[in-house]
């Protein structure tokens, strides 16, 4: 069992169970080909991936997310907090795909992985910047690159956690190419594979 527990988040929200509908709709989302990407919806398919391989490794995975509810960003990180005390050594991961666009018409130009830290310096930063190298390599292998991986960012669950925190942008959900490989679950899976393997080189 490793020391750090990993408190997994999944931007936005999924599919209604009773309603079919999904729960943040139109926002986060695109269409290509008349079949529309949810965003939160691969967002939560990414973190199951990562929390199924990752426990593989010996990591506890604590889910701050609703199965399909857009849960408020001030809740999930109350409740990222609150495992923060009651663990010694946590590590935040929040898991999403980005967009270049805003028309939902799947014209986006933009591919490739981005991973965000609130600072430029701190755990967080040491983290991400040792594991990105790897990362950044499965995009290439599937032939969605981007120059620069390594951002900061004000996002509030960067902002108001208290342990490290990274946030993952997994490719664009509004390009054609990069919406395909989101949704491609060899795909998804070998890029988990590669963050939770990083993670096990560095935290294990």
């Amino acid at each position: 069992m490793k020391q750090t527990i990993l408190i997994i988040d999944a931007g936005h929200g999924g599919i209604d169970p009773t309603t079919g509908q999904y729960t943040t709709f139109p926002a986060k989302c695109s269409k290509h080909e008349g079949q529309w990407h949810y965003e939160g919806v691969t967002n939560r398919q990414f973190a199951a991936q990562f929390i199924e391989e990752a426990s593989k490794l010996g990591f506890i995975c604590v889910p701050v997310y609703h199965p399909y509810k857009d849960f408020s960003l001030q809740a999930r990180t109350n409740l990222a907090n609150y495992f923060g005390k009651v663990f010694e050594q946590t590590l935040f991961l929040s898991f999403h795909s980005n967009a270049s666009t805003n028309d939902h018409n799947g014209t986006g130009q933009a591919r490739g992985y981005t991973g965000f830290t609130l600072s430029n310096k701190g755990a967080a930063f040491n983290i991400l910047n040792t594991i990105t190298p790897a990362i950044a390599e499965v995009f290439d292998k599937l032939g969605s690159k981007r120059p620069n991986h390594v951002w900061q960012a004000g996002f509030h669950v960067l902002k108001f956690t208290n342990m490290p925190a990274i946030l993952f942008e997994l490719g664009f959900h509004d390009n054609y190419a990069d919406s395909m490989m989101i949704r491609d679950k060899e795909s998804r899976q070998m890029i988990v594979k590669a963050i939770a393997n990083e993670l096990n080189e560095l935290l294990g």
